[in-house]
């Protein structure tokens, strides 16, 4: 009986999300440079999520690289690179901003407030 109870627990997995707001400082083709009011772990994995012009984007992301801002209290500009677990979509923040570098889209992302959910 013991032994069953054991085996049930072993395939089980869960996953803790967390949520938090972000600014967005810059965003480039491989990733974007974030600021937050709370220090966040090098290697942390997530999701962004970003409205720009009325649109919903988002892209899998690590934090790559957390640094405190000297003398501004308590923030940290965190290093993200956009992972590519999938093809980019139609709500891609990658395709998205290679719509907008190619000249296809006047959309700035700079200073607006993001969601970024930890799994």
């Amino acid at each position: 009986m013991k032994d069953s109870i054991r085996e049930q627990h072993r395939t089980q997995f869960g996953t803790l999300a967390a949520s938090l707001s972000l600014r967005v400082l810059e965003v480039s083709r491989s990733g974007c440079l974030l600021e937050s009011v709370q220090r966040i772990e090098t290697g942390t994995a997530g999701q962004i999520r970003l409205e720009v012009g009325g649109r919903v984007l988002t892209e899998d992301v690590r934090i790559t690289r957390c640094q405190r801002v000297e003398g501004s209290g308590a923030s940290y500009h965190l290093g993200a690179e956009f992972l590519r677990t999938r093809l980019p979509h139609s709500s891609s923040l990658r395709l998205a901003f290679s719509t907008m570098v190619a000249g296809e889209g006047d959309a700035e992302a700079a200073g607006t407030i993001v969601r970024l959910t930890r799994v």
